[in-house]
């Protein structure tokens, strides 16, 4: 990395964070801890709403949901020229420190990013506390949702996965990171609130559950499906998108989330707490789930290019062709979320 500080937060997001987050510590492995020079008691400088501004700053679509990802109160994008930007309500900043992330994810506070050259960076938001991790050869990351021990999840170059933890003396780190082992020719990745899935070349499907009472629902029983082309994982349920546009999904089916059965013309899922999502062919968008009011909100959204969950959270990012994001969250009016950037 050329540069080790990070941009001062919006007092919005800091705000949001402190309440959503409170001073929890991090348990991290194999990485060295950097302080990026960010007190979080300063005070901190407001930076002004730019979402009209011109097209070079918007996100531009490239085919691949880690373009996007939402992490508790913030949303992040990447730019076209590798840079981060984050979001909370109409506020928007970007982050200097980086020009070279080519996919992240987040959770909570947390923001992980893989550089170029396949390394990863770690950071609190709330702290601004970062860390690089001594991975290597990492082309996609995704997080554990803190319900249990899984903590980053990291897709290495030669199919293989790893990953570490938030509690690494646990017995059950210890065994999904034995089962982790076993795993080749894995070309994506997903983690729900106690699984991490795994989509293979030849289009089948691992799954790993931590081992324990009431934990694995279902979102394991994946050694039947065939011609996948990509997965996700909310948070008891796993969603898999089949190469003819179908989708198919296993796991609970609380609030009916498991309901795709119907779905066609399909071209990129996500996976919420209690909802399934689709993005169509033609831009428009379909969930399945009860904590969304059908009639309004995410399935009148066009011109979709790409969609966002998080595991364990309620909210649906989308990225539409323009290049502008917007978040829609159950029991908000979506006329009060307006374009993020």
């Amino acid at each position: 990395m050329k540069k080790r500080c990070f941009a001062l937060l919006l007092p919005a997001v800091l705000a949001l964070m402190l309440v959503a987050y409170g001073d929890g510590e991090d348990v991290r492995q194999g990485s060295e801890a950097k302080d990026s020079g960010l007190n979080p008691d300063s005070s901190l400088t407001e930076q002004p709403n730019t979402q009209n501004e011109s097209d070079e700053q918007k996100i531009s679509w490239g085919g691949d949901g880690s373009l996007i990802a939402r992490g508790g109160a913030v949303c992040f994008g990447i730019l076209p020229d590798g840079s981060v930007v984050m979001a909370s309500g109409k506020d928007r900043q970007e982050l200097p420190a980086w020009n070279d992330i080519v996919a992240m994810d987040a959770n909570g506070d947390q923001l992980a990013v893989v550089h170029v050259g396949g390394t990863v960076t770690r950071c609190s938001i709330l702290t601004g506390e970062m860390q690089e991790l001594d991975w290597t050869g990492v082309v996609d990351v995704a997080f554990g949702t803190g319900i249990g021990p899984i903590g980053l999840v990291a897709l290495i170059e030669d199919g293989t996965v790893i990953c570490d933890s938030t509690d690494p003396e646990t017995t059950y780190y210890g065994q999904i990171s034995q089962e982790l082992k076993g795993w080749s020719d894995v070309t994506a990745i997903a983690v729900g609130a106690r699984s991490i899935i795994g989509l293979k070349s030849d289009g089948t499907v691992v799954a790993t559950a931590i081992q324990e009472s009431n934990v694995d629902l279902g979102q394991t029983a994946v050694d039947e499906w065939t011609d996948i082309v990509a997965v996700a994982a909310g948070s008891a349920h796993t969603v898999g998108l089949k190469s003819d546009g179908t989708v198919v999904a296993c796991g609970s089916d609380s609030g009916g989330k498991l309901a795709v059965e119907d779905w066609s013309d399909i071209v990129m899922i996500a996976a919420g707490i209690n909802h399934t999502v689709g993005l169509k062919a033609d831009g428009t968008v379909l969930v399945a789930g009860n904590v969304y009011d059908k009639s309004h909100g995410i399935t009148t959204w066009t011109d979709v290019v790409a969609v966002a969950c998080n595991a364990d959270e309620r909210y649906t990012t989308a990225l539409f062709a323009d290049g502008t994001v917007r978040d829609e969250e159950p029991g908000v009016n979506p006329g009060d979320w307006p374009a993020l950037w």
